[in-house]
């Protein structure tokens, strides 16, 4: 008995991206609007102890979404 190795795996990560939004106050109701575009890929680090660290990741990933709320009576920390 022992360690199998044929099933160790291991990696390095990187990635980067950027965010924008945009907020318009409309006396009570207040509207945002945002988007995300980052990637995320994997760097190889070579054999290490007769192991493969390789990560196998190439992504894109795009989010982007609508906000809404509601501040009743002109208080702006409370929110619905």
């Amino acid at each position: 008995p022992g360690i199998d190795w044929s099933h160790a795996r291991g990696g390095f990560m990187v990635g980067g991206g950027g965010v924008s939004s945009f907020g318009w106050n409309l006396g009570p109701l207040e509207l945002t609007v945002a988007d995300q575009f980052v990637y995320y890929g994997g760097v190889p680090l070579g054999t290490i102890g007769g192991v493969r660290i390789e990560t196998k990741l190439d992504q894109w990933i795009t989010r982007n979404g609508i906000k809404m709320a509601v501040h009743p009576f002109g208080y702006r920390w409370l929110c619905f």
